[in-house]
């Protein structure tokens, strides 16, 4: 999920409008979650899990990070991490 930032006093509506930068990147892993909680179906290439889920992003200014999250059924699951964008160049 990209992570995006904009320098303008006002948000704009859209990712496509003029002073917004993709900063970085939101990463799920959802190796270690109890899939059987969600719904399931089958098909030719095997089981598909329908995952309905929240990814929130906690702005820590008395760190100066940011720490994201991953909600689902009102619990906190999986691992979630940013890559940020090398913003050098």
């Amino acid at each position: 999920m990209a992570l995006y930032s904009s320098h303008l006093d006002s948000a704009p509506r859209r990712r496509e409008d003029a002073g917004v930068t993709q900063v970085g990147t939101i990463s799920m892993d959802f190796t270690n979650v109890d899939m059987s909680r969600f719904e399931t179906r089958i098909t030719e290439a095997g089981t598909e899990y329908k995952l309905e889920y929240e990814v929130g992003v906690d702005f820590r200014s008395d760190e100066g990070v940011l720490r994201c999250f991953c909600r689902a059924h009102g619990a906190t699951i999986g691992v979630t991490t940013i890559s940020f964008t090398d913003l050098s160049g």
